[in-house]
């Protein structure tokens, strides 16, 4: 069973990976769109992507200096928000798919 310690390990891992999935969009953005306003679309989306990674990241901080008293309550806050941004890239990851698709047909 996992403890506390070994699960805030596991949440910034994710956390990392998820700068990283974040970055491929950021470059299929950049690489395979030369259409400005989809382009600002894509940067959009990113934005709230990090803002939301941002907020994790934060609550995670502290979560991490949490007294046994307040972790519960901290627990259950950022739980709502990993939710929210797992949501938020999943989203994101299939607007970018389905508009790369587009963007290729129209070229045709």
């Amino acid at each position: 069973m996992a403890t506390d310690n070994d699960r805030l390990k596991e949440m910034q891992v994710q956390l990392d990976n998820w700068d990283i999935e974040i970055e491929k969009l950021k470059a299929q953005a950049e690489t395979e769109t030369a259409d400005p306003e989809i382009q600002l679309k894509y940067y959009k989306l990113i934005e709230i992507l990090r803002s939301r990674q941002e907020e994790v990241r934060g609550k995670l901080e502290k979560l991490k200096l949490a007294e046994d008293d307040d972790w519960k309550d901290l627990k259950q806050g950022i739980g709502s928000s990993w939710k929210n941004i797992k949501t938020t890239l999943s989203d994101t990851g299939k607007a970018f798919k389905k508009g790369l698709e587009e963007n290729k047909r129209d070229k045709k």
